[in-house]
């Protein structure tokens, strides 16, 4: 960020001295193009705040504490007196069990890392606050805290046990771009109210999820990528018609999926389908309305068959990923074109024939990889294309074979 004042403070704990409440904070940082490192402050929120805003030097400046002892003051009082005139502060350790965020002042980014006591946040009204992350919480219902933070663009809540997500919380925030909830115990989403979001990315990485209905994210008409990577996912489908116009990138990689239907989907701006490490025994259904697709994999899971008619119609897929299934047919029962594929992966699977190639309209096809499979003898892909660069590594090739490949 230009301009940035950053006040860092890299973990604190609370301690009791016989003079009075004493806070300790280890290594904090408030940032400079010079580095400037202390080892231990000591003394009052109001003291400690004001020594460390006389040593930041124009606007843009980046302080490193080690240790900061806040003598018979909060943590709360010495938040709220550094956001005075620092923009972005972060603790790399935060012990407390409650917070409250300051109203409006020139704090712009607040990252609370390592906060496993924390079970209470208020916030104040607030309209300059940007970013908000916190890691390794104990507050659940978090979510519901934030609706102060009118200004909020990019919010992070991840490893804080949220068990539950509905939407509709997001509904008051029409700036919030980002919202990332990786790693938490969420299980069902939902959307309560007929307030349309703003969000362009939803990260829901490693949660809960049995299943995610599509007819969810209905109010999301600006969502460009939502990605679902390891969240225990069985079926991926819309239970109504649902339109995600702005929709480019859909990631649902590592997971038990068997069943992906997008039928009732209508995402005219997708662009990417990550499907990997999965149980699909079939391409999911409704791929060829993604006329806009350029990369779908569909690599480790349990496919036997794939026929290419089932892509027709993607004029802009470049890249196919179908590799370590277990595929013994990958065939094509009529003409197919598909005019900007470029890079074609079937490696490791049970192939030993591309019996029906001549069907394949393929046109800017340069990468061919059957790495890891059965064949016999060199499948003649070069009297179609003459440049395709084709590997067949690991195969079990007869010794007489034509060993034309790359």
């Amino acid at each position: 960020m230009a301009n940035a004042r950053w006040v860092w403070i890299v973990g604190y704990a609370i301690v009791c001295l016989a003079a009075g409440a004493v806070s300790t904070v280890s290594k904090l940082i408030i940032a400079k193009p010079t580095l400037q490192r202390f080892t231990t402050l000591r003394g009052t929120a109001e003291k400690t705040s004001k020594y460390l805003q006389d040593q930041l030097v124009g606007n843009s400046s980046l302080l490193f504490v080690e240790r900061v002892i806040l003598v018979e003051s909060s943590v709360d009082s010495f938040i709220e007196r550094l956001s005075a005139f620092t923009s972005c502060l972060l603790f790399e350790k935060f012990y407390e069990t409650s917070l409250t965020i300051p109203n409006n002042t020139k704090l712009q980014q607040l990252w609370l890392r390592r906060a496993r006591k924390l079970k209470r946040i208020s916030t104040q009204p607030n309209t300059t606050l940007e970013t908000l992350t916190i890691e390794d919480c104990n507050h659940r219902s978090i979510l519901a805290t934030i609706g102060n933070l009118t200004q909020l663009q990019r919010l992070t809540v991840e490893n804080c046990g949220i068990t539950q997500l509905n939407l509709e919380l997001f509904a008051n925030h029409s700036l919030l771009q980002m919202v990332n909830l990786k790693a938490n115990q969420i299980v069902t989403i939902s959307h309560v109210g007929s307030s349309h979001l703003s969000l362009r990315k939803l990260y829901l990485d490693g949660n809960l999820l049995p299943y995610l209905d599509l007819r969810s994210l209905r109010q999301m008409g600006q969502l460009q990528e939502l990605s679902l990577h390891r969240c225990n996912l069985l079926r991926l489908y819309s239970s109504a018609s649902v339109t995600l116009p702005a929709l480019e990138t859909l990631m649902a990689g590592h997971n038990h999926l068997t069943l992906v239907n997008l039928l009732l989907l209508d995402a005219p701006n997708l662009r990417m389908l990550l499907l990997a490490n999965n149980r699909l025994h079939k391409v999911p259904s409704g791929l060829n309305k993604f006329t806009r697709l350029d990369l779908l994999d569909l690599s480790r899971n349990q496919l036997a068959t794939l026929d290419l008619t089932v892509l027709a119609g993607l004029e802009h897929l470049q890249s196919l990923y179908v590799s370590t299934n277990v595929l013994t047919s990958f065939t094509a029962s009529r003409n197919v074109h598909l005019p900007s594929l470029t890079r074609l992966v079937l490696k490791d699977n049970l192939l030993h024939e591309l019996d029906t190639f001549h069907r394949w309209d393929l046109p800017k096809l340069a990468h061919l990889t059957l790495e890891g499979n059965r064949f016999t003898i060199v499948p003649p892909v070069h009297q179609r294309w003459p440049n395709v660069s084709l590997k067949m590594a690991n195969n079990p090739l007869r010794n007489d074979t034509d060993a034309r490949f790359s």
